[in-house]
């Protein structure tokens, strides 16, 4: 009967997820750090209250190792492995992105069958390929990435002048965010000022508008006069935004989070599904808290941002509460309940929640999302029959 459950709440938790996300659409204008730290925080308080309601034993469920080993999978799945996604997503793009993501299903087996001893049924290895199949589908669908020469397209980070808008820039930072759905990204390199070009001349004296992205996220002028120290890894070749180093960071994304869910699952020890996203998700709003105030402090950019109406603020809140709040009750109670391998797919499947919804909102579906959906549906219907 527990699978049973587990099984509904690993196919229903993405679907409540992305419903989540369509609430709070557009409607928050603070920045894209501002709403990790919000999102954090806020679910946090969430999940403080059930806890105060149903823990009472508090001494025998928080010992000392469950706790510290919580921190732990907070610190790789939260504040790590969400970081190098993001970094990762800025320099591969969408579809070398879903390419790297799709193997987290298949890894999932070595990593349940090594560290947790679980196995699948030959009929569940059938259930991941086809469902992951799927879903790479969809998702290559939903990212139709610029052609080379398509100037109608534009990167997240474009500047079609030396001043940009840091409103576009925030929601395009979001929607960045936001196509990684159950996660609460970690974004430290990312502000939600405006990014600040600096022009400089160069030696035949004509300034040059030469710019890049730098390791904490201000664009700045690739001067020939920058004298500061080059890191030993520069001076050893590798770029921290070079391809390969784009590709490291994806792979360590799906390495850590995969880390972490065994953790979890290893080392909750009394801890309910409440009790692990409290403090999951508690020590992750803690340390992006305190980097969206540090950056507030110390940022020299303008600070003025738009104030957004009461029904904005409700839909945010109640949006979170979702997707920050009970979502991961449903992710975590699955891995309590079912093998990694497929408590890792059936968490996988929001693209295919996104359809029916999207089409709702009046947008179109295309023959490949469609083909990966009914992929991923069979593939589903496979993973149930195989556990």
């Amino acid at each position: 009967m527990s699978q049973v459950s587990a099984i509904i709440a690993g196919i229903f938790g993405p679907g409540l997820c992305t419903f989540g996300l369509f609430i709070w659409a557009d409607r928050w204008k603070l920045g894209a750090l501002a709403l990790n730290a919000f999102k954090g925080s806020f679910a946090s308080i969430f999940l403080a209250a059930i806890v105060a309601a149903t823990t009472s034993n508090f001494t025998d469920v928080y010992t000392r190792e469950a706790v510290s080993q919580m921190i732990l999978a907070s610190f790789l799945g939260i504040i790590v492995a969400d970081t190098w996604w993001l970094l990762a997503l800025d320099i591969l793009g969408a579809r070398k992105m879903i390419a790297i993501d799709s193997i987290k299903p298949f890894l999932s087996i070595g990593f349940g069958a090594i560290i947790l001893g679980q196995s699948i049924s030959g009929l569940g290895v059938a259930g991941v390929i086809v469902t992951t199949t799927g879903i790479v589908l969809v998702n290559l669908d939903k990212s139709k990435e610029p052609t080379e020469g398509d100037n109608s397209a534009e990167n997240d980070f474009e500047m079609k002048s030396t001043k940009s808008s840091s409103a576009r820039g925030s929601n395009n930072t979001v929607e960045v965010l936001e196509m990684n759905e159950n996660k609460l990204v970690s974004s430290v390199a990312i502000t939600n000022e405006s990014p600040e070009t600096v022009l400089e001349p160069s030696a035949s004296g004509e300034e040059s508008s030469d710019i890049h992205i730098s390791d904490v996220g201000t664009i700045k002028s690739a001067s020939p006069k920058d004298s500061s120290p080059v890191p030993y890894l520069s001076q050893c070749g590798f770029k921290w935004n070079s391809v390969a180093a784009g590709y490291w960071y994806a792979l360590g994304n799906v390495l850590c989070d995969l880390w972490a869910a065994t953790i979890t699952i290893k080392y909750h020890g009394k801890m309910s599904v409440v009790d692990v996203s409290l403090v999951r998700f508690g020590f992750g709003a803690i340390i992006l808290s305190l980097v969206y105030g540090a950056q507030r402090l110390t940022s020299t950019h303008a600070k003025a941002t738009a104030p957004m109406a009461r029904k904005d603020w409700a839909a945010v809140c109640f949006g979170v509460i979702i997707v920050t709040g009970i979502t991961p009750l449903l992710t975590t109670y699955t891995y309590f309940e079912l093998p990694l391998a497929i408590a890792v797919t059936l968490n996988s499947i929001s693209p295919l929640w996104s359809l029916p919804i999207a089409r709702c909102f009046g947008e179109h579906i295309g023959v490949k999302s469609a083909v990966g959906a009914c992929l991923a549906t069979g593939g589903v219907v496979m993973l149930v029959a195989g556990t």
